[in-house]
């Protein structure tokens, strides 16, 4: 529906709007780039390090069996947000390539 929007509009409004998604891509690609593309993942592990410290030292546990339980309930999770943050970043950056290609061919077709 937008693709066929952008082939009804003119020249100059179908460079603005290709323009301005190019431009909001970027702004995704250089904030994930800042804050890094796999943030939450690491954010997620040093709560879950934090907490077999805690849980270590609270219950006096053996170390390596807290890190065996607390990895039991949290592997899943974390191999998916990880998987997430990977596809997450290679669909800003195709945007952001597909858009650059989109508006050379567009610029250079008028």
């Amino acid at each position: 529906m937008i693709a066929s929007f952008t082939l009804k509009i003119d020249f100059n409004l179908q460079l603005l709007f290709i323009g301005s998604a190019w431009f909001y891509s970027l702004i995704l690609f250089i904030t994930n780039k800042l804050k890094k593309f796999n943030f939450s993942s690491e954010l997620v592990e040093q709560r879950i390090n934090n907490l077999k410290k805690s849980l270590g030292e609270f219950y006096t546990l053996e170390p390596e069996k807290v890190d065996t339980t607390i990895d039991n309930y949290v592997k899943d999770l974390l191999d998916k947000l990880k998987k997430f943050e990977i596809l997450n970043k290679y669909i800003v950056i195709g945007l952001l390539i597909f858009l650059t290609l989109l508006f050379i061919i567009v610029f250079l077709a008028k």
